[in-house]
């Protein structure tokens, strides 16, 4: 990997090779593991995702081993939260199968990227928000405001923390339904702290908080300054028929190798659910508002930035919920529902091995 970033677009202009983002977080997340270098080799992605991928390489020789652990560990929080929202078992078992047999995801499980850390993070996130909506207003868990800090902080301490934004906006309405809209403040100041407390050994090092708050102000400027012209939307082409375009000068519509026809039927149950939905918000339950809210955020930072298949990894478990949750409450016997699940499991994986 080292050879190949230092003879890589990052570092040679007239590059003989290149380096893909998984490649480049190794490299990363072993220097930051082995001399605490922040800011030399992809100083524009905050640290904690590549530390943990270095600390991988640290312990088991290899980045993809904390891969698997991630994609394992997703899969766990991913049944706790299921139990949520559907109360079938058959169902919750249909939810979690096409959770960890979905191609984009189950991919995650063997390469060092973002993307599968953030799940992470998120899940860790929504079961502590969900836990703290379904307490009384008054009442008052630390435990859990804690979690909920922690894992939004990493959730921001690990890819640049713009759809952090689309979290924290979904918090306060929630809560602020809830009528416990003050929980925000611990929860915002932990998530602080955690972010900050990534950057430790940079302030061990003798760094100075100026010369922090410059480095995070150039991270910023970094992506605002870059001239990507994306084609605003390909998110919904991409869930709808499998088809991308890139953002290079003369990129033509292309097929997403991930893409299956479930995505589409999750997303299509997620619209129909949103237009069911609509004059009921006020007596929505708490936890399905929430849900939708989250994914209301995620598509509308994925229309108007720009979008790479692989960031669906946040967004396609919770479409699968909502998806289950909506064939639960047709109030239909789980036997007959089973048989058009089966199918659509056997033409998703038929288009997608086709």
């Amino acid at each position: 990997m080292y050879n190949l970033y230092y003879h890589s677009q990052w570092v040679v202009p007239e590059h003989i090779q290149s380096i893909g983002d998984d490649g480049l977080y190794q490299v990363a997340g072993d220097q930051l593991i082995k001399k605490h270098n922040f800011y030399e080799i992809n100083p524009e992605v905050p640290p904690l995702g590549k530390y943990y991928y270095g600390l991988s390489i640290k312990l088991f020789g290899n980045a993809e081993f904390g891969a698997l652990l991630l994609f394992i560990s997703s899969g766990v929080l991913y049944f706790l939260l299921t139990k949520k929202f559907i109360k079938d078992p058959v169902l919750q078992g249909f939810a979690v199968l096409f959770f960890v047999t979905d191609p984009l995801l189950f991919y995650q499980s063997r390469i060092s990227m973002l993307d599968l850390p953030q799940l992470v993070a998120l899940l860790v996130h929504v079961l502590s928000i969900l836990f703290l909506i379904m307490m009384k207003k008054n009442e008052l868990n630390i435990p859990a405001l804690v979690v909920a800090g922690l894992s939004l902080g990493a959730f921001m301490s690990i890819k640049i923390g713009a759809l952090g934004l689309v979290i924290i906006l979904a918090d306060i309405i929630i809560l602020f339904k809830h009528k416990s809209t003050s929980r925000m403040f611990p929860i915002l100041t932990v998530a602080g702290l955690t972010y900050l407390l990534t950057y430790t050994m940079y302030f061990v090092q003798g760094h100075s908080l100026v010369e922090w708050l410059k480095a995070q102000k150039w991270m910023v400027h970094f992506y605002l300054a870059s001239t990507i012209k994306p084609v605003f939307g390909t998110v919904l082409t991409t869930l709808l028929f499998g088809r991308i375009i890139g953002w290079d000068q003369g990129a033509t519509w292309v097929k997403v190798s991930e893409w299956t026809i479930s995505w589409s039927v999750f997303f299509l149950a997620y619209l129909m659910h949103v237009g069911a939905s609509v004059k009921k918000i006020l007596t929505m339950k708490h936890e399905i508002l929430y849900v939708l809210l989250l994914i209301t955020g995620l598509l509308a930072g994925y229309i108007l930035l720009p979008f790479f298949t692989r960031y669906l990894v946040l967004l396609i478990p919770i479409l699968i919920v909502v998806f289950i949750r909506s064939l639960e409450k047709l109030e239909i016997n789980s036997t007959y529902i089973t048989f058009p699940l089966v199918i659509l499991f056997c033409i998703h994986y038929y288009l997608f091995w086709l």
